[in-house]
């Protein structure tokens, strides 16, 4: 992506406020094409990227209404969008920084994940965006949205950001790349995957019951660094500085035998 036409995106969608009905389409196609994301196609009855979705809404009473997604892209997201006014662009939403503005932003998300909850299947993240202002986003891998403080909050100037551009790509065109779960199993299938060779790498030198009991302490005290017990980063920081520096010298510290 050029830094020039992001810039330029920047400079005509900060100034707009108070307008989201004359605006919301522009803005999400320039943002999607200053991302290289798909841009929303012509709405029809099997649209599974658009404006204005269409979708049957049940309610706790049992009635039935039709409400119109914003911009939907089935499998990824369900996006709603508003626009705060500002002193000087004033509009019928409320003034960004006010209470009031707070309140409407969050009933934008309780609108976005009514939608989610009545698509035949729900995507993966709800979106709600003050348009030249911010992007707010909620995922649902655990099985819900979390409530309105659970949000990751994106500033115009964040876009800037590399990371943040790579995670609104991974939104529009691999969601499921972002489930912290399959992060967390891969992470766990590499570190044992290590342990293991170090494990088969110290049993040529030492008895195998020595190296299980080495391994286990060392893993506990990874363990116990990361949630408070140790000060912070102790064991690493030897590992990394004196012993690292000095191997002959671990075993006597690690170990009152001289073993692992």
């Amino acid at each position: 992506m050029s830094p020039l036409a992001l810039d330029a995106f920047l400079a005509t969608w900060r100034p707009s406020a108070g307008n989201e009905r004359a605006n919301f389409q522009s803005f999400l196609r320039d943002f999607c094409a200053v991302l290289d994301l798909p841009v929303p196609e012509p709405k029809n009855p099997t649209s599974t990227h658009c404006f204005e979705k269409d979708l049957k809404l049940t309610h706790l009473d049992g009635t039935t209404t039709t409400g119109s997604i914003d911009c939907y892209r089935e499998g990824c997201f369900v996006l709603e969008a508003k626009q705060g006014s500002t002193a000087e662009a004033t509009g019928s939403a409320p003034r960004r920084g006010t209470r009031a503005y707070d309140r409407y932003m969050e009933a934008a998300f309780g609108q976005a994940v009514n939608y989610a909850r009545n698509l035949p299947q729900r995507p993966p993240f709800v979106i709600t965006c003050d348009i030249g202002y911010a992007f707010h986003v909620w995922d649902g891998f655990s099985g819900a949205y979390g409530g309105y403080g659970a949000r990751r909050s994106y500033t115009m100037e964040d876009l800037r950001d590399p990371k943040v551009q790579e995670r609104f790509k991974a939104i529009w065109l691999d969601p499921q790349s972002l489930d912290p779960s399959k992060s967390r199993t891969a992470v766990t299938r590499d570190v044992a995957a290590a342990l293991g060779g170090l494990a088969r790498s110290l049993e040529t030198r030492f008895p195998a019951e020595a190296v299980a009991r080495f391994l286990m302490r060392t893993v506990f005290t990874f363990f116990a660094e990361d949630v408070g017990l140790l000060p912070d980063k102790l064991f690493q920081n030897a590992l990394e500085g004196a012993w690292k520096e000095h191997p002959k010298s671990f075993p006597r510290a690690w170990s009152p035998c001289g073993t692992p």
